[in-house]
């Protein structure tokens, strides 16, 4: 994947300085993010790497602006989100950003075909084109789920369902994708084989002709986290840059 962005373009998303605590059951407060400064430009992957509670949901809960920071500047498509109302935050998102989650966000009523269309009319940026569901269906070709387009999530295995929300996450023409643990529901071999469909759609130029979303994977899982162009340890609520030639984290 070219980690380059386009000069002159305008960055995903911007942290500056982000903080975040959280109230303590017996009084106080624990400081989840401490002072967080990280860049998210177009077609770059990078990976926040760290033990469960360290704190990479909740940094991806302020990039998806489910969260606000208690401190610090947090930009999104150059505008700075702590001067929008709560409308104007709930618009940017579903616009911009795209989220693939361990556990998936499927809807059990439709058909895989009916939720990736109803996800690509949903997110689609204003004033761009919505995306052809073929589009959809060619993306579901190369994951192997052409014979899914009829069924329900309920009737697929847990690989499928996982593949079936990478197809849902790349629809929509988002700016960003936030994905936290998406192979965590899964045993070794099917993590293996979702981990790389994912960094093989993620690493083409073109993505199918839809936009190149900037993403930002959360994770434990070494052979994801090795793809990407930057890699970063979340310690102590700050983020350290880790070597991507680091053969353990």
């Amino acid at each position: 994947m070219d980690s380059q962005p386009a000069k002159g373009a305008v960055p995903v998303a911007v942290l500056e300085g982000i903080t975040k605590t959280f109230p303590q059951p017996g009084g106080g407060r624990v400081e989840v993010l401490r002072g967080i400064d990280l860049t998210v430009e177009s077609g770059t992957l990078t990976a926040i790497v760290g033990p469960s509670g360290s704190g990479k949901s909740t940094l991806l809960h302020v990039l998806g602006l489910m969260a606000k920071p208690d401190g610090g500047r947090l930009t999104v498509l150059g505008k700075e989100v702590g001067g929008l109302t709560e409308r104007e935050r709930d618009a940017l998102r579903r616009q911009a950003i795209n989220f693939l989650f361990q556990f998936d966000s499927l809807l059990e009523e439709l058909t895989m075909e009916e939720n990736w269309t109803l996800a690509a009319g949903l997110k689609t940026r204003s004033g761009e084109p919505a995306d052809s569901p073929f589009q959809a269906l060619d993306l579901a070709a190369r994951l192997g789920l052409s014979g899914a387009l009829r069924r329900f999530p309920r009737e697929l295995s847990s690989g499928e369902r996982t593949r079936a929300n990478l197809v849902r996450a790349l629809l929509g023409r988002p700016a960003m994708i936030l994905a936290d643990e998406p192979t965590g529901n899964l045993d070794p071999k099917n993590a293996k084989q979702v981990a790389q469909e994912l960094m093989e759609l993620l690493s083409e130029s073109k993505n199918n002709g839809l936009a190149r979303p900037g993403i930002v994977l959360a994770t434990h899982n070494w052979q994801l986290a090795a793809q990407a162009q930057a890699i970063y340890r979340l310690e102590e609520g700050r983020l350290v840059a880790v070597d991507a030639g680091a053969q353990a984290l």
